[in-house]
């Protein structure tokens, strides 16, 4: 289960940082943004339960946010989580940062740097990068290992040599962006194809082999969870945790397993006409070595 997140740091469209928090007491989210480049504090304001009453998003921190850079203004074409750690480095930021976490466990966020150890950004233990290349883009999983490897899509990579393979490839990594979509899908691993779609419960999914062919599906009950929350907790539940993964388009997949469930079913009905067809040459033939007397008793029972 994927407990409700009480806090998070988000960077948008790569100019401002949006820091977003649940406050019990004044029942709902305070907000405040940072300048990416100076640190220095922006705007600051509360997003309220009652003003997500009419916002058709259901998960509470993603309708917040989206609340929030109303408010305020942002164009939103492209946020990301970053890890909450990141305040630390915003000049209008750290003091309360540093007094609020004092005593907390030891950050686990994962740096992601260049060759010459400049930091680009760190994401939270468990949170996902896309990597971009000039021929294929794809999410990786990563987990924290230590301040200076992680786990990156499975595998194991000091912070440095993953920096360096990046920039051989002519690749860049990012965050992954955040999604409100009602449906997507991914093939996973280049194996499975996994399509999710929301429902007035929750969400319903289904998953693909590599030739889209249905080979399970189901649905989660649980209204207040991104369609990433959905499907990071299907990809836990199969084992698939650590596999990256490529978005595709939703209506391309379905119909691509429509396509296959309907040619099996044609391919079953095709298999079952030509059975009957043998099966009633097959009497035919019968009747017709029967002796006479013995197929017009055969007849005559019939």
């Amino acid at each position: 289960m994927i407990s409700e997140k009480k806090e998070a740091l988000y960077l948008v469209d790569d100019e401002a940082y949006l820091h977003l928090k649940k406050e019990t007491e004044r029942r709902g989210f305070s907000y405040e943004t940072f300048d990416k480049v100076t640190g220095a504090a922006e705007y600051s304001g509360l997003i309220s339960y009652e003003d997500m009453l009419e916002s058709p998003i259901r998960n509470p921190l993603a309708c917040a946010r989206v609340l929030a850079m109303q408010e305020i203004g942002f164009q939103g074409n492209v946020v990301v989580e970053v890890a909450l750690c990141t305040l630390e480095q915003l000049k209008d930021a750290k003091r309360t940062y540093s007094r609020e976490h004092d005593g907390a466990p030891k950050d686990r966020s994962i740096r992601f740097i260049t060759s010459s150890y400049d930091e680009l950004f760190r994401i939270p233990d468990g949170g996902k990068v896309q990597i971009d290349y000039p021929d294929r883009s794809f999410v990786a999983p990563c987990l924290y290992l230590d301040d200076y490897h992680a786990q990156i899509g499975g595998e194991v990579y000091h912070i440095c040599q993953f920096a360096e393979m990046l920039e051989r490839g002519g690749g860049k990594v990012s965050s992954e962006p955040e999604m409100l979509k009602e449906k997507a899908a991914w093939q996973l691993a280049h194996r499975e194809h996994l399509s999710i779609r929301a429902t007035e419960d929750g969400w319903d999914y289904s998953i693909y082999d590599k030739d889209f062919a249905e080979v399970d599906e189901g649905q989660i009950d649980l209204k207040n969870i991104t369609i990433q929350e959905c499907r990071d907790m299907i990809l836990q539940d199969r084992g698939w945790q650590n596999r990256s993964f490529t978005e595709l388009d939703y209506d391309m997949v379905e119909d691509r397993a429509a396509d296959v469930a309907e040619e099996k079913l044609s391919s079953v009905l095709r298999q079952l006409h030509e059975k009957r067809t043998v099966t009633a040459k097959e009497s035919d033939m019968e009747a017709t070595r029967m002796p006479g007397a013995e197929r017009k008793q055969s007849e005559e029972c019939l």
